[in-house]
Formats: C-alpha cells, sequence, structure tokens
C-alpha cells in the first residue's frame, strides 16, 4: 500500500481484476464471486424467512454497486421480485437501477 497526501490508502499492486470504479478484485464468475454470491443468497433466505418482504410498502438497499458483471454485485435487485418498492442507495453511480 502507499499512503497518498490525503491519508487515504490506495492499491500498487499489479491485480489483473481491478476494477478502480467499482473497487473490485474478483472476476465475474469466479470462485469467490460464486462464493460471494452463495453466502448473500443463504442471507436473503434467512431474511425472507424471518420477514414477510412481499408485505413491505418499501425497502432500502444500502451498498448498491455500479458493477452489473459480477454474480454476487446487487444480488438483492435480482432476487427480490418488486422492484418497483426498492430504493437502492449507494456512493457509486447505480443510476442503471432506475431505468
Amino acid at each position: 500500500m502507499k499512503q497518498t497526501t490525503d491519508n487515504r490508502q490506495q492499491t500498487t499492486d499489479n491485480r489483473q481484476h481491478l476494477n478502480t470504479y467499482t473497487y473490485s478484485t474478483a472476476a465475474n464468475e469466479s470462485f469467490v464471486d460464486k462464493a460471494a454470491y452463495k453466502t448473500r443468497v443463504k442471507i436473503f433466505q434467512i431474511l425472507s424467512r424471518n420477514i414477510e418482504l412481499e408485505k413491505l410498502n418499501s425497502i432500502i438497499d444500502v451498498g448498491v454497486t455500479a458493477d452489473r458483471t459480477q454474480i454476487s454485485s446487487n444480488f438483492f435487485e435480482n432476487l427480490y421480485p418488486k422492484h418497483e418498492k426498492i430504493t437502492a442507495f449507494s456512493d457509486q453511480d447505480a443510476s442503471w437501477y432506475g431505468r
């Protein structure tokens, strides 16, 4: 890691799959991407068993990513059937979601 003048750290190594736009180092459908997706699906299933999602008037998804290539990215938007009820919140450009 290299220290920058504003005290934020940036990577200096040459990661083959580093996406500087979304800060992701996992390649699409890589082991890491698939493992993340599988874990996120399990979390979604637990949530679905404990909350009647279909009865919610609205729901916020904090952390929507600009990445649309990895299966683990934006899994909630892909699994939740009522897209019109989701408010997506992100520090990345996820304007694609509102279209």
